[in-house]
């Protein structure tokens, strides 16, 4: 039987192909090729969610928002929720210059945040929910603290936080946010569900063709998808297979065992399905600060029916 091609773009630096856990556990143990599919994995050029809009990829991983560009609507949709916050679960941390940490300016309250100076690009709709729901918790605003354009990496962000430009940053790839604990170079203050509770924090994305005149695709495709990702969950969280899975992950990641195993575990969804209403939510929050335009609504920015047929399909 010939298998349907689809190309998955996923994100460049090796400190986040963690990320696509299920996608490298997939690939491994041939899920994908059961459900008919013959999967490409790259690295594009540019982003993956550019890459997914010009069609060069078919799918991959990104925050829903980004769909909401001008230069992205109507090209592209999430498709699936990949990851999702939840107790013990969540990449997305924020670490910060470690006497801020060390001498108590920076408590367990998230309102002792208030009057730093804090890294959020303009131009990240993720980043924004995630500093948005950090400072909602403790009872503040954007207006409380002062906003840096800090880098997610590189020596600009280094220089940075060494000469205390920004007090506090977001880290999600967590060998690469080790490394900077390690170093001494930052210190973590909070993690996952600490900072934006039970969200939606990460999407699977879809070209609009694949999700729907190759629907039946998307549909298989995902079906696999989640197939691993409840085989990366069940070794993290319930020891299932748990060296066989971690060897799948060394093998594509290049992380050591070791680290696998006290790593911080991600929040990779098993089912996939999409919360409208948390979803509508998030896109009335993203409008607020000016990620969404007027007259765009979250059924402009996903397809539902994917994951509930991926479901469907895999009989739960």
């Amino acid at each position: 039987m010939a298998l349907d091609p689809v190309r998955y773009a996923r994100h460049p630096p090796a400190s986040s192909l963690i990320a696509a856990a299920p996608v490298l556990v997939g690939v491994a143990e041939g899920l994908f090729e059961a459900q008919g599919i013959d999967l490409e994995v790259f690295v594009p050029p540019v982003h993956s969610w550019e890459s997914i809009a010009a069609g060069e990829a078919d799918c991959g991983s990104a925050y829903f928002g980004f769909c909401a560009r001008p230069s992205f609507l109507g090209k592209a949709r999430a498709m699936a929720v990949q990851e999702r916050h939840s107790p013990g679960h969540g990449f997305t941390a924020l670490v910060a210059r470690p006497p801020l940490v060390e001498d108590g300016r920076l408590t367990d309250d998230p309102a002792s945040i208030a009057g730093l100076r804090v890294g959020l690009l303009d131009n990240r709709p993720d980043d924004y929910m995630a500093w948005r729901e950090l400072l909602r918790l403790g009872g503040l605003t954007f207006d409380d603290v002062e906003i840096v354009p800090a880098p997610h990496d590189g020596p600009v962000r280094i220089d940075m936080l060494k000469n205390a430009e920004v007090d506090v940053v977001l880290a999600r790839g967590p060998s690469h946010r080790q490394e900077d604990i390690d170093s001494g170079l930052t210190a973590l203050w909070k993690i996952g569900q600490e900072i934006w509770p039970d969200a939606q924090s990460q999407f699977l994305i879809g070209n609009e063709a694949f999700l729907t005149a190759r629907s039946d695709v998307a549909v298989r495709f995902l079906a696999a998808y989640l197939q691993a990702a409840r085989r990366v969950r069940g070794a993290f969280d319930d020891g299932v297979d748990r060296d066989v899975v971690f060897a799948h992950l060394a093998d594509g990641t290049g992380l050591p065992v070791d680290f696998l195993q006290v790593m911080y575990p991600g929040g990779w969804d098993r089912d996939g399905v999409i919360d409208p209403d948390a979803l509508a939510a998030d896109t009335e929050t993203l409008r607020e600060g000016g990620f969404v335009g007027e007259g765009i609504s979250s059924d402009d920015l996903a397809e539902l029916r994917v994951a509930i047929d991926a479901q469907a399909l895999l009989g739960s």
